[in-house]
């Protein structure tokens, strides 16, 4: 199997940033302990660290590692490098059995967040009725708009945008293509409703509504009279 990094792109990473990735990954770096290498006693330090969130300062870490100053930065590479290979085999290090679904719906002034377990997750575009939170969203129905899914050790959170009303897939069209313009900064997004941006993208690209079409009316015959 190919190595995607070598050993001379991780000299080049930042301490802080290698530190950061192992304490996030606690099975992954268990499934290297026994191994007899030289980072055994560095590995250990990092597993019985308290709070993952927070990297411990180099000194603390050297102490608790019993490394000296000049053996800290090639023990903290090699076993970088032995996570790496153990995420790249095979064998399933990483799992995320727990599975966590958030909605973010939009609010006048902030976004609601409602966590909950889905049997069925809908898919970007579908449309998406929730009448528990209108007096404060002013809306109940809305569509999903982007989906991000977060990977952790143990779970994963699945993450749903919604947006008030129906799916429009020609508003969607340029309001994607004002965004990707730098027509429409995330500043002034921010400060117009729904109805305000639909009026400033119909503006932005002169879009007109059509009037109604007249039907036809029909053609009435004159009645002869005898």
């Amino acid at each position: 199997m190919p190595k995607y990094y070598d050993q001379r792109e991780i000299e080049s990473l930042p301490t802080r940033d290698l530190l950061r990735d192992l304490l996030r990954s606690p099975l992954a770096l268990s499934g290297l302990k026994g191994q007899e290498q030289p980072f055994e006693s560095l590995l250990a330090a990092l597993l019985a660290w308290e709070n993952p969130d927070q990297p411990p300062t180099l000194a603390v870490l050297q102490q608790r590692a019993h490394l000296k100053p000049a053996r800290f930065r090639p023990t903290l590479e090699l076993l970088y490098q032995a996570f790496l290979d153990a995420l790249a085999a095979e064998e399933t290090v990483i799992r995320c059995p727990q599975v966590t679904h958030c909605f973010i719906i939009p609010g006048q002034r902030q976004n609601q967040l409602v966590w909950c377990e889905l049997t069925r997750v809908p898919s970007v575009g579908e449309n998406v009725e929730l009448d528990f939170l209108s007096a404060i969203t002013r809306h109940d129905s809305y569509f999903v708009e982007s989906i991000t899914s977060e990977y952790q050790e143990g779970k994963t959170t699945v993450y749903l945008q919604l947006a008030a009303g129906r799916y429009d897939p020609y508003y969607q069209l340029l309001l994607a293509r004002a965004r990707f313009e730098n027509k429409l900064t995330h500043s002034l997004e921010r400060q117009l409703d729904d109805e305000q941006l639909r009026a400033w993208l119909q503006s932005a690209y002169g879009v007109t509504k059509a009037s109604a079409p007249v039907p036809d009316l029909p053609v009435r015959r004159s009645h002869k009279h005898s």
